[in-house]
């Protein structure tokens, strides 16, 4: 599911960095959004945002820095760095369950865009040489630990999936238990960075056919020598209806 961002505020200062890691931050109090921005800007006389993303408390995500301009807020590994940050004082509070959430979406959004390993994402009193204890205590890796987490290969009926927002094929290989390879030999897919959303994959090496003008289930159980409820059965359909253009599993 894609995350809602606002990204109303969202800057470029135009030098593109190659970012390589993420860093989670506590803002210490809970700040409006104009109090935010002042805060960096005047009390640390911070030439810009100290960070990319803000999350309050009630899930809301907001965006001030694009991800490709070096930020503020963690010394030498700004470079290379996108910091998130959570309105409020983890060394006193908790993160509400909102902000958890939006937090370990917004990582596995960035990480899966980026190529960032789970391990590459830390609190920023956690890397070393960073005198602090920024975010608190009560926010401890394992908030985010398993972001990034494989779910088991998930049924899909007829063995097919519909590309949603933010899936690679890498991702989508690692659901199912599959190689890129395998998905693209099944799909005839000659570039693996060339897939959009709602295209619907072979997940296996079943046959498949992709219906056109006049056919009927009944018309396809002949030709195949299957049964329509098999066919049915296949597809996840709960009726006979198919439209020219829907990819159909034919089981063996």
């Amino acid at each position: 599911m894609a995350i809602q961002i606002n990204r109303a505020h969202a800057q470029h200062h135009g030098n593109d960095n190659a970012m390589t890691q993420i860093i989670v931050h506590h803002t210490t109090s809970s700040l409006s959004l104009l109090q935010y921005r002042n805060f960096f800007r005047n009390s640390k006389r911070w030439a810009r945002d100290g960070y990319h993303y803000l999350i309050r408390k009630n899930g809301a995500i907001y965006q001030f820095t694009d991800e490709r301009s070096r930020s503020w807020g963690a010394g030498v590994e700004n470079a290379t760095a996108i910091h998130i940050a959570l309105n409020g004082n983890f060394e006193h509070q908790r993160p509400t369950a909102k902000q958890k959430k939006a937090l370990k979406a917004l990582i596995r959004d960035i990480a899966t865009r980026r190529g960032i390993p789970i391990e590459r994402v830390r609190g920023h009193g956690h890397i070393p040489g960073q005198a602090t204890a920024c975010p608190g205590r009560n926010m401890p890796r394992s908030v985010w630990a398993n972001a990034l987490a494989v779910q088991a290969p998930t049924p899909v009926a007829g063995g097919t999936h519909t590309v949603r927002a933010g899936e690679s094929l890498s991702v989508i290989a690692q659901r199912f238990g599959v190689t890129v390879a395998n998905l693209q030999a099944w799909n005839n897919i000659q570039n693996a960075n060339l897939i959009r959303v709602g295209q619907v994959l072979r997940v296996g090496n079943q046959r498949t056919h992709t219906v056109v003008s006049g056919d009927t289930l009944w018309n396809l159980s002949q030709r195949f020598g299957v049964s329509v409820n098999k066919l049915k059965a296949a597809n996840g359909l709960t009726n006979s209806n198919i439209n020219p253009g829907q990819m159909l599993v034919i089981p063996g």
